[in-house]
C-alpha cells in the first residue's frame, strides 16, 4: 500500500497486531486508543499497550472517550481532510465504529478478530472458547460493516485448544496469528487479489462481555467444565467459590475422577479435591478473600479444612457457553 493507515485498538492483543504491521513497514500514522484509565487492584491509572507502542513509534495517538462525540469526529474527518488513509485497521478496540467513520478509509476497515467466525462473534471470543471446550480456534482479518463482526472473511489462522492453555496465552498465541496473517495478506487485500468470503450466518455464536458473575464456580457442572471455566477466565473476572462465608478464588486446577455430592470436599491433605456433578476437581493454587495467592498444599496447612465440608452452591446455575 503507499496511502497511510489507521489503526484502531487499545489492549495487548491489539499491540501485537500493531507491532507485524510496523515490522512490515505499513506507513501507519494514527493510532486510536481507549483513554487511559485507572485498573488493578491500586486503581492505578493504566495506559493502553496500544498507547504505549505508539508512542514508542512516535505516532499520534487519539484517546476519545467516545467515537459519538461531535469533537472525536471532527478531529478525525479533519485529519483525513488533510491526510485521507488508504485503509483502517481495527483489533480489539472496544467501542462500536460508527457508520460516518466506515467511509473515511478509501479502501475501507478491515478487523482482526479473535476467533474462527461466524463462532464466537463479540467482545469475549477468546474466553468463550476456552470455556465452551472448542478443540480448535484461530484469527479471523474481516471487512467492517455495521452489525456486530458480521462483515465478509478474507481469511484465517488456526490454532488448537488444549490444557494447560489459558486465556492470557491463548491471547498472545492469536494476536501473533493474527498479525502475522494480516501483515501477510494486506496488500492482496487492498488491491483485490484475495476476495471475502460472506459469513454463514447458520453458524453463528456470540461472545458476550463477561462480568463478575460469570466467574462463579457451580459445583453441579462436570469437573472437566469447571476446569476449563478456571483457564478461560483467568485473570478477570477469575473463578471463585464460597467456603466458611469467605470468598475463595481459584486460579489453577485440574480434573480427577473422584466422586461425591457437588460442592463437598473429598481431601483436604495430600490434595484438595472438591466433588463435581461429574468427576471432580482438584484445586491447585488459591487465594482466600483478604490473602495472598498460594499453593492448595500451603493453603491446607493452615486452613484445617476436613474432608465432607461443603463448598457453597450458587443459587443460579451457572452454565458454560455453548
Amino acid at each position: 500500500m503507499s496511502g497511510p493507515l489507521w489503526f484502531f485498538g487499545t489492549p495487548l492483543f491489539a499491540a501485537k497486531v500493531l507491532e507485524a504491521l510496523v515490522r512490515k513497514g505499513f506507513p501507519l500514522t494514527l493510532a486510536v486508543t481507549q483513554p487511559d484509565r485507572p485498573a488493578g487492584r491500586g486503581y492505578e491509572v493504566q495506559t493502553p499497550p496500544v498507547k504505549q507502542l505508539a508512542r514508542d513509534l512516535t505516532v499520534s495517538v487519539f484517546q476519545p472517550a467516545s467515537l459519538k462525540e461531535p469533537s472525536a469526529r471532527e478531529y478525525l474527518e479533519g485529519l483525513a481532510r488533510v491526510e485521507p488513509p488508504e485503509a483502517a485497521i481495527a483489533a480489539a478496540y472496544g467501542q462500536i465504529l460508527p457508520a460516518w467513520l466506515l467511509q473515511i478509509p478509501a479502501k475501507g476497515f478491515l478487523n482482526v478478530h479473535a476467533s474462527l467466525l461466524p463462532r464466537w462473534r463479540g467482545a469475549s471470543p477468546i474466553e468463550h472458547a476456552l470455556w465452551a471446550g472448542d478443540a480448535v480456534t484461530g484469527a479471523s482479518i474481516m471487512r467492517v460493516v455495521q452489525k456486530l463482526d458480521a462483515g465478509p472473511v478474507y481469511g484465517s489462522r488456526q490454532i488448537p485448544l488444549a490444557p494447560p492453555l489459558d486465556a492470557p496465552a491463548l491471547e498472545e498465541a492469536l494476536a501473533r496469528a493474527g498479525g502475522e496473517l494480516l501483515a501477510e495478506s494486506l496488500d492482496a487485500i487492498l488491491d483485490g487479489r484475495i476476495p471475502a468470503t460472506p459469513q454463514d450466518e447458520s453458524r453463528v455464536a456470540y461472545a458476550p462481555k463477561l462480568r463478575k458473575e460469570h466467574g462463579v464456580l457451580d459445583w453441579r457442572r462436570p469437573a472437566a467444565e469447571l476446569e476449563r471455566q478456571v483457564r478461560a477466565l483467568r485473570p478477570w473476572p477469575g473463578t471463585f467459590t464460597q467456603l466458611r462465608g469467605k470468598t475463595l478464588k481459584v486460579l489453577r486446577a485440574r480434573v480427577a475422577e473422584e466422586s461425591g455430592e457437588p460442592g463437598e470436599i473429598l481431601k483436604a491433605q495430600d490434595a484438595f479435591t472438591i466433588a463435581c456433578g461429574a468427576g471432580s476437581l482438584v484445586l491447585e493454587e488459591v487465594q482466600l478473600e483478604g490473602k495472598k495467592a498460594m499453593s492448595a498444599g500451603d493453603f491446607l496447612r493452615g486452613a484445617q479444612l476436613e474432608a465432607g465440608e461443603r463448598l457453597s452452591l450458587p443459587e443460579k446455575p451457572n452454565p458454560a457457553p455453548a
